[in-house]
């Protein structure tokens, strides 16, 4: 009987990589990259995560929920303000970039969206009040998660490596204002 990875292990791996994909600066790198990087075996981490693919998801998924705390913010019942996306971003936005260049940017971006959709819908109810349908915060909420994704990825690819979080905070913030008149007028009717 074979003893089962810890998690130790399974962090170990998602941090290999994390920094697999950064120094490479593509998504298109393989399993035995990752397992040499994190010292296992390709069975391990195969065993773990079936193909590269799942194991990159996972390390990025795991990167936002920790960056941004997702786990005390959910408990909360609350979302991570746009400054806190933007600062995440653009602390990770080596490896995003390199995720945007390789055969899982499409993956990446359903699985990102079912993680951050809730929360921007939590964010625009906050924002609109009662005032709104809750059929049109829904439909808000899924039509600028789409948004804040374009707003991101552009971002990532076309920005200098200077530019700050400022400047995706800016983007952001000028979405939030648009959905915010866009609310105002559905309220009032105009």
């Amino acid at each position: 009987m074979t003893a089962q990875p810890t998690d130790s292990v399974r962090g170990a791996i998602l941090a290999a990589a994390v920094g697999v994909v950064e120094r490479a600066g593509t998504s298109d790198v393989t399993v035995d990259d990752v397992a040499a990087a994190a010292g296992v075996d390709a069975s391990i981490v195969t065993g773990m995560f079936g193909a590269v693919d799942e194991l990159l998801i996972e390390a990025a998924l795991g990167l936002a929920a920790d960056d941004l705390r997702l786990d005390a913010i959910v408990l909360a019942s609350g979302a991570p303000t746009v400054s806190a996306y933007a600062h995440h971003f653009a602390k990770r936005r080596v490896f995003y970039r390199a995720m945007r260049s390789g055969p899982v940017t499409e993956k990446l971006d359903a699985r990102m969206a079912v993680m951050v959709a809730p929360l921007i819908l939590v964010q625009i109810r906050a924002l609109v009040g009662p005032n709104i349908t809750d059929e049109l915060v829904a439909s808000m909420a899924a039509e600028t998660t789409v948004e804040a994704f374009e707003i991101t990825n552009g971002w990532m690819l076309e920005s200098s490596d200077s530019d700050g979080p400022e400047t995706l905070y800016v983007l952001f913030e000028a979405l939030v204002l648009h959905r915010l008149d866009i609310a105002r007028s559905l309220s009032t009717g105009a």
